[in-house]
């Protein structure tokens, strides 16, 4: 019996003692994939012809909006953006307008209506293909029809959304042209907080 209860315990502190010195077994992390890598490595320019890539710019959320220099759509939906952006989120937001119409929307006429309006976009045209690309990721839908009879020649049509992503470009929202700003600032609040 005796033999018996020192061979227990020996095994016992023998089992505790392996416990405590063998490998630790940390749990793996899953990294998720983007849903659009490639996208993230693509070189635009913006209309200060300073070369543009997602992937440098992680740090900061993002108010995205698709649109062309000769919509008057546009300067109604950056001027949402922009008040949202100079009321609450400068040091949280960074403000993309990306140009679906990147033969016709030259630099410098994005950059004096930017500066025109003392806006805080950043513009970043890319050729057709990535900027096509780019729109199908976050669901624009947008297609080009002839004018013949005006100056222009033609004209796009174009759902007019405001996107919110993450910093590493993740689409958290998207948001009509119209929305009231407080609104909007109640959203990017609250997605914000949800990712802390």
């Amino acid at each position: 019996m005796a033999v018996f209860l020192i061979s227990l315990v020996a095994s016992l502190a023998l089992s505790g003692y392996f416990q405590k010195k063998g490998p630790s077994v940390e749990k793996s992390e899953i990294k998720e994939e983007h849903p659009f890598p490639t996208i993230l490595q693509y070189n635009w320019v913006d209309q200060n012809n300073e070369s543009y890539r997602i992937i440098d710019h992680s740090t900061k959320y993002k108010l995205i909006y698709f649109g062309f220099l000769n919509s008057p759509i546009d300067p109604i939906a950056l001027k949402v953006m922009e008040d949202a952006y100079k009321t609450k989120f400068a040091k949280e937001l960074e403000l993309l307008y990306v140009s679906l119409d990147p033969s016709r929307d030259q630099k410098s006429q994005i950059k004096r209506f930017l500066d025109f309006e003392k806006s805080s976009v950043r513009a970043i045209l890319g050729d057709h293909e990535i900027t096509k690309e780019l729109a199908q990721a976050f669901g624009v839908r947008f297609e080009k029809f002839d004018t013949p009879q005006s100056k222009m020649l033609y004209t796009i049509d174009v759902s007019p959304w405001i996107y919110l992503t993450t910093p590493d470009f993740r689409i958290l929202g998207a948001y009509p042209y119209q929305i009231r700003m407080e609104r909007l600032k109640m959203e990017i609040s609250s997605h914000m907080k949800a990712k802390h």
